[in-house]
């Protein structure tokens, strides 16, 4: 499906971006004009991360993004636009059936499963995910553990703190397993996914 489909099954305005405003006027001078514009650009950019994981605005000067700043990016936008669109944190387990590509991690450390903590947007009853530039389906399908609203500004060390939490409760029962042996293998695949 085209994204600019989805964002009109999802229901989302369409409003003009203007040099008002310290999110619009970047995209402003990019002349990237709409709001669903702004979204198609982001969701083009590649993956990967910014100098500085807490400044969604690095997206626009590094051009490249994760899930969490470009969502955030996108959130901060539709605030300063008066569109309702919420930024959410989900965390659900990536296994081999729901992301094939991770098997190899998931065999070299001996794990069924890893949590992850996704950014992505909600319209009414609609989720948005822009996180892969080749990506063709944009809404999230994946069973989700725990979900929260949260603000553009959590997007750093909020939400790695968050995750951290969920790791250390989810394997309180593991003896053999710790929060930094979870995050390592989180880690490797996501530079896998950067490099890829």
């Amino acid at each position: 499906m085209l994204l600019v489909n989805y964002l009109k099954k999802m229901g989302i305005p369409n409003r003009d971006i203007n040099a008002q405003g310290h999110v619009c006027r970047p995209f402003f001078k990019k002349n990237i004009l709409t709001f669903w514009d702004a979204i198609e650009y982001v969701h083009q950019l590649p993956y990967g991360r910014t100098r500085n994981r807490e400044i969604y605005l690095q997206v626009l000067e590094d051009g490249k993004g994760v899930c969490s700043n470009k969502h955030a990016l996108i959130a901060a936008l539709a605030e300063e636009l008066g569109i309702p669109l919420q930024l959410y944190m989900g965390i659900y387990f990536m296994t081999s059936k729901n992301t094939p590509q991770i098997t190899p991690i998931l065999e070299h450390y001996h794990l069924e499963a890893i949590p992850e903590a996704h950014c992505y947007l909600r319209h009414d009853d609609y989720s948005l995910d822009i996180t892969f530039p080749n990506s063709t389906v944009f809404s999230l399908n994946v069973d989700l553990e725990r979900e929260m609203t949260i603000t553009p500004q959590q997007i750093g060390l909020f939400k790695v703190e968050k995750h951290k939490a969920f790791i250390k409760s989810w394997i309180k029962d593991r003896p053999d397993l710790s929060t930094d042996f979870i995050w390592n293998a989180r880690e490797e695949w996501i530079e896998k996914l950067i490099l890829s």
